[in-house]
C-alpha cells in the first residue's frame, strides 16, 4: 500500500509458508512503506490484493524518481519550497538507498548542464559521530587559490588534500590501486556555511543534500603523487595571523587512499562510478576552524603539496 511520505521502493519478498494462503515463495512488489533503516532482513507489512501479510524482505531498491519529482527535492534543498511530505519521507531511506538518490539527483543535475565534477568525504575523522558519508561537488562550488569568498554568517573552514582521477575507480579496490589512478594531488579548503535550515535534517537526507552551499577552493596540482605520502602529509592552518593549527593526513581515515576507496565503494554500492577526472577532497586534516563571518584571511601551509591561500569578505 503506498503511503503519502515514504519513498516507494520495489521490494522482493519471501512470503511465510501457510497452508491456507495461496500467495508463496518469492515475488517482487512495489511498495510505499518505510524499510528499517540499517537493517539487513528487516520486517515489513506488505498488502497484496485484500490481503495483508508479514513478510521477510529480501530487497529493498529505490525506484527511479520521476523529473518532477527530483526537482520537487533539489527546491527543497536549496530552501526554496516549504517542507514537503516527499522530503519528510526521505527520512526512511537507509544508507544505501540515500545514495542511491544521491546519484539520481546528480544525474539530473547533469541533464539540466550542471554536472557533477567530483565528490567529497566527510566526518572522517576517527571520532567523528555516525562515520565517514559522500557529498557531491558542482562547478559552482570550485574556486582557486586566492579567490575572494563572500561570507553572511558562521562558517567552518577546512584543509584537505583533494585527488583528481586519472582513470575510472570502481568499488572493491586496494589503496595501491587507488593510488595508480590518481593523476594529480591539491590542496584544498573545504568552505561550510552554517545553514540553520539543516539542523533537523536525517541522517538520509543530509546524505541526499550533501554538498549544499559553500565552495572548495584548490591549490596548485602536484602531478608525481607516487612520490607523497599522504598519510605523512603535515598542515598548518592559520586565520589572520592568529593561532596555527597543525594536522596530518594520518587523521584521514587513518590514510587519505582509504578515504578515496570509501567514495569509490559507497558510489559502486548506489549504482554509481568514480569516474576518471573527478576530483574527490578527502576529509579535514585539523579540527574545523569557526569563522563569525567578518572579513579575514586563512592560508594553509602543506609540507609537500604547498600553500593556499584565501580572502574572506563579508556581505549584507
Amino acid at each position: 500500500m503506498k503511503s503519502k511520505v515514504s519513498p516507494v521502493f520495489v521490494i522482493e519478498v519471501d512470503y511465510p509458508r501457510n497452508p491456507r494462503s495461496r500467495t508463496q515463495g518469492v515475488e517482487k512488489h512495489r511498495c510505499g512503506f518505510a524499510v528499517q533503516a540499517g537493517c539487513e532482513n528487516p520486517v515489513g507489512l506488505a498488502r497484496t490484493g485484500h490481503c495483508a501479510h508479514q513478510i521477510r524482505i529480501m530487497t529493498a531498491q529505490l525506484e527511479t524518481f520521476s523529473e518532477a519529482r527530483l526537482e520537487a527535492i533539489e527546491a527543497q534543498i536549496d530552501g526554496v519550497s516549504a517542507v514537503s511530505e516527499i522530503w519528510q519521507g526521505l527520512s526512511s531511506l537507509d544508507d544505501r538507498q540515500a545514495y542511491a538518490l544521491q546519484v539520481q539527483l546528480a544525474a539530473h543535475r547533469g541533464r539540466r548542464g550542471d554536472p557533477v565534477i567530483g565528490y567529497k568525504a566527510a566526518y572522517t575523522a576517527p571520532d567523528a559521530p555516525g562515520g565517514p558519508r559522500v557529498g557531491t561537488l558542482r562547478q559552482d562550488h570550485m574556486l582557486a587559490s586566492g579567490d575572494v569568498v563572500p561570507l553572511s554568517g558562521a562558517t567552518l573552514l577546512e584543509a584537505e588534500i583533494a585527488v583528481r582521477l586519472g582513470r575510472d575507480c570502481p568499488g572493491g579496490v586496494d589503496r595501491d590501486a587507488v593510488r595508480d589512478m590518481i593523476e594529480a594531488l591539491m590542496p584544498s579548503f573545504e568552505i561550510v556555511p552554517m545553514l540553520e535550515r539543516r539542523s533537523g535534517w536525517s541522517r538520509a537526507q543530509w546524505i541526499v543534500a550533501n554538498k549544499i552551499g559553500g565552495h572548495v577552493v584548490l591549490g596548485a596540482p602536484v602531478c608525481d603523487p607516487a612520490m607523497i605520502d599522504l598519510v605523512l602529509e603535515q598542515v598548518t592552518l592559520v586565520v589572520d595571523d592568529g593561532a596555527e593549527i597543525s594536522g596530518s593526513g594520518a587523521l584521514v581515515m587513518g590514510d587519505p587512499m582509504d578515504s578515496v576507496r570509501f567514495v569509490a565503494d559507497t558510489l559502486a554500492r548506489a549504482g554509481g562510478m568514480l569516474e576518471a577526472g573527478s576530483v574527490v577532497i578527502t576529509g579535514a586534516m585539523t579540527r574545523p576552524v569557526m569563522l563569525d563571518g567578518s572579513e579575514a584571511r586563512a592560508r594553509a601551509d602543506f609540507s609537500s603539496l604547498g600553500r593556499i591561500a584565501v580572502d574572506f569578505h563579508r556581505i549584507p
